[in-house]
């Protein structure tokens, strides 16, 4: 949960005061009773100061009592003292950017005896030192905090202590050469990786670090260049970045590009008893002090690095022109608002192997052209592959799968001109764009329109949270669609959808109720029907609409309402009063609407996504399916001879059972029953458990090849497993609030033959069921629960399993970089790429954010994937996140 304190203040300094009050009162409401809070960012960056802002904050932190919180964030502006415990007893992580009584941080280390990673962003403690939380903090795995100004480096000479410290990262700047006795005091420790951005280090303090025996990754500024030359490193060191000048040194400001190369001989030939060390970014100026330093790295030591980061100061094109062939470049981030030359364009175009870009939005429509040159070198290898461009504004990614590309855009920013996209539409084989992100000031009605009269594009598939009347006027003059997915804010067009004569999907997100009458009919009346697929999620299908719909008789697959994307959550039906965008004539009743124009404006409706707490965010409104949706509907559907696929995603109504037994095509069925009678037919069915009676009915479905089962009141289902085991031709099982304890996870292990498992587990002991020797074809496992153990049980897959391709954790907040490194090193020892698929591992990252911060990072064997409930979040790695973090 991620909280906005100044946006949210100025979001109630709008309403009435008995309208704050209950936007208040709903506000802590829902966070009171959110019982599955794991992660908690609150922001208080005031722009003028209020005394309410101080209110509210208590009021949240109060709210928060007794959460099973693991990690906490405040960042703050201003002088804002952080003195109010939200009594956390299970926090395994905290940073703070605010001052702080040094009291107070040793209280909270007391309360949270299980702290891995601490954070301090600034150099103020009141009333003592830093060191006194040592004997507090037995567990503290990581630790970064800035440096009093000027302060001897011997005040922080105690944390060595600290027993199980792996990391330090060391801000500001202290008095220049007082860090050995802190270095000398780390020789006994199991300190693996040191980072010190801000300053530069000198002679005595680099050869101390050299002595730190266990020491596998460092990151500084020397002082005097030679040092690097002289420096003896212990044999655990694989990384070694050095910086041309410190992070924010007035020396620093002048670099223009930065960009991250790699060696293309991955394999190289060692001299026995020879120790090589990975310099991993070493940041060098393109000025004549550095080039010796240079030379070096490019003849010889380069061959030993896994990535090499480089920084300009001059034109880019005197740089890579002349490259080394062994170097391989893969980023570029250009920190200045310049103008790119044509000759630069013509340099960087021919650079194959630059998959990512980070600019300025002004220079977009220069670096489309240079990613569209490089993608039409017949060198360049882009089969899975994302090529990235990153702005202020948007972050655009292209996705090579095998045979289409996917144009994907996130807008950060507002009032853009989109048409500039269009050009990346021209790639060969891209076929699906999708528009996400902060939508409600941004208009595609130009990008639709350059589209539509380019005969070179042949967009099949589109995807937009939503548009207005105009741009729905242009998008349906792309007459190559296939796929369209997207909302309707307004009545006004929405018929005109029906002119997509090749159109064979169309998902609706949202549409003014009893809108589609006529869309409906258009699709029912053509001579050649095309739709297979109709998706209409939110709003309610009205009696008129399903009479049009059963008319459309080449449909295979129908998808009523709206399924939780965390169906693995406790449900929650808690709400919260939000902003979106809408029509004010299609929103408003019939009695009013006649006398109303149809036009856009943000309105409060109440959110469709409790678990989000954010004020200005495109969420659609709830609305309820059981009103209009009845038996009759039902019978309707028997109209539709070619139905294959049928979801109906209520949220109370249980449909008529013995009515959807008389759907003879009939293959994929989403329900909220238990009816299992008259559904042999079956292949694959969603369903809910409200109760044991009948159970034994699920025996008859022979043909079931995937079952996915949603237990929300969370009954025993121990009745319901033992019965599993008749379905001999089950691959994929899914279990949905679900938590099992021991007797039900002796039925799963008896399901030797699936290859799909998703359930909780009620005790991390119970983690060592799930070995290949009880599920040897098991290829797809997820835990929904934070009860999974501590990874350990995964190189037991890895030593004797060779076809698990996936494992999903998403709720155990534990996923290290050791762990990772672990698990790494198993895979290379026991699979062989070239026969094995690589292992994915879906998770939430607690002590990194991004994968280069994983030694030896390799994708042919294992590929990671962040779990978020934040909401958006950019794969490309930050070059600011890089400075400030190893």
């Amino acid at each position: 949960m991620e909280i906005y304190l100044e946006e949210l203040y100025d979001h109630m300094r709008l309403l009435s005061a008995a309208q704050r009050k209950l936007f208040w009162k709903e506000y802590l409401g829902e966070i009171k009773g959110n019982n599955v809070l794991e992660s908690v960012k609150i922001f208080f960056e005031p722009t003028q100061y209020y005394p309410e802002h101080l209110e509210a904050f208590d009021d949240i932190i109060n709210a928060l009592k007794h959460k099973g919180v693991r990690e906490f964030v405040l960042s703050t502006k201003g002088k804002f003292k952080f003195d109010i415990s939200p009594e956390f007893r299970n926090l395994e992580s905290l940073c703070v950017d605010a001052d702080m009584d040094v009291d107070f941080l040793i209280g909270f280390c007391q309360s949270n005896p299980n702290l891995t990673r601490l954070k301090l962003s600034r150099s103020e403690l009141y009333n003592g030192q830093l060191a006194y939380i040592v004997p507090h903090c037995g567990e503290l795995k990581y630790l970064s905090f800035v440096m009093k100004p000027g302060i001897d480096g011997r005040e922080y000479g105690p944390l060595a202590a600290l027993p199980n410290l792996l990391e330090l990262t060391l801000h500001g700047r202290h008095q220049c050469g007082s860090l050995v006795f802190l270095f000398e005091c780390l020789r006994g420790s199991k300190i693996r990786r040191i980072s010190i951005p801000n300053i530069h280090v000198t002679r005595d303090e680099a050869f101390a670090l050299g002595q730190i025996p266990l020491l596998a990754s460092l990151r500084l500024c020397f002082l005097d260049r030679s040092i690097y030359n002289e420096m003896f490193m212990q044999n655990y060191v694989t990384e070694i970045i050095v910086m041309s000048e410190p992070k924010n040194s007035h020396r620093s400001e002048g670099v223009k590009w930065a960009a991250t190369m790699r060696c293309n001989l991955l394999k190289t030939a060692r001299e026995p008893g020879v120790n090589y060390y990975n310099y991993g970014k070493i940041a060098t100026k393109d000025t004549p002090e550095s080039r010796e330093m240079f030379t070096k790295i490019k003849d010889y030591e380069f061959l030993q690095s896994h990535r090499l980061r480089i920084e300009g100061t001059s034109k880019i094109i005197d740089t890579f022109r002349d490259l080394d062939e062994r170097m391989i470049v893969e980023k570029l981030v250009l920190n200045t608002l310049q103008p790119i030359s044509q000759e630069e364009m013509v340099v960087l175009g021919s650079l194959s192997t630059l998959t990512t870009i980070r600019c300025f939005f002004s220079q977009m429509e220069s670096l489309i052209a240079v990613k569209l040159q490089q993608l039409a070198n017949p060198e360049a290898k882009t089969q899975n592959r994302v090529d990235r461009i990153t702005t202020e504004k948007c972050e655009v990614s292209l996705v090579h799968g095998q045979d289409s590309v996917t144009l994907a855009i996130y807008f950060k920013g507002i009032f853009m001109n989109t048409a500039v996209f269009a050009p990346l539409l021209r790639l060969n084989n891209l076929k699906c764009l999708s528009l996400k992100g902060r939508l409600m000031y941004i208009s595609f009605e130009q990008l639709f329109k350059k589209i539509a009269i380019d005969d070179e594009i042949n967009l099949e598939e589109l995807e937009v949270a939503f548009v207005d009347a105009g741009e729905l006027e242009q998008l349906v003059k792309i007459r190559s669609l296939k796929v369209l997915k997207c909302g309707f804010l307004c009545s006004r067009n929405i018929e005109k959808v029906g002119d997509l004569n090749q159109l064979e999907s169309l998902t609706i997100t949202f549409h003014p109720e009893g809108s589609l009458i006529n869309l409906l009919k258009a699709f029912a009346s053509k001579e050649i029907q095309t739709l297979r697929h109709l998706t209409v999620q939110h709003t309610p299908v009205v009696y008129e609409e399903m009479v049009e719909l059963t008319k459309i008789k080449s449909l295979r697959s129908i998808q009523l309402g709206l399924k939780s994307e965390n169906s693995w959550l406790r449900p929650n039906h808690q709400t919260r009063k939000i902003e979106v965008l809408y029509c004010v004539k299609c929103s408003a009743p019939k009695y009013e609407s006649s006398k109303l124009r149809h036009h856009t404006i943000f309105k409060m409706v109440t959110s469709a996504q409790p678990t989000k707490l954010k004020v200005l965010t495109e969420i659609y409104p709830r609305t309820e399916f059981s009103v209009h949706f009845t038996d009759s509907c039902l019978d309707l559907l028997e109209n539709l001879p070619n139905l294959e696929d049928l979801r109906i995603n209520f949220e109370r109504r249980v449909p008529d059972m013995e009515r959807m037994s008389r759907l003879k095509s009939l293959r994929r069925l989403s329900v909220a029953s238990q009816d299992f009678r008259n559904l042999s037919q079956l292949e694959s069915l969603e369903c809910v458990i409200y109760h044991m009676q009948g159970i034994e009915n699920v025996a008859l479905l022979q043909n079931i090849s995937e079952l996915q089962i949603h237990n929300p009141t969370a009954f025993e289902l121990w009745d319901l497993l033992k019965e599993l085991g008749a379905l001999v031709n089950m691959k994929s099982l899914l279990l949905d609030n679900c938590d099992l304890n021991f007797l039900e996870l002796v039925e799963i292990t008896k399901l030797n033959w699936i290859n799909h498992l998703r359930l909780g587990i009620a005790d991390k002991k119970f983690i060592f069921m799930f070995l290949p020797s009880n599920l040897p074809n098991l290829t797809d496992l997820e835990i929904t629960s934070t009860e999974c153990g501590n990874l350990m049980f995964v190189h037991g897959y890895i030593v004797t399993s060779k076809i698990l391709k996936s494992l999903s954790l998403y709720r155990y907040y534990g996923i290290t970089v050791d762990i990772v490194h672990g698990i790494l090193m198993a895979l290379k020892m026991n699979r062989d790429p070239d026969q094995h698929p690589p292992l994915k591992l879906r998770g939430i990252w607690c002590d990194f954010d991004r994968v280069s911060q994983i030694r030896s990072y390799d994708e042919a064997y294992l590929k990671l994937e962040q779990v978020t409930d934040s909401g958006y979040k950019s794969s490309e790695e930050s070059d600011a996140d890089s400075d400030n973090e190893m």
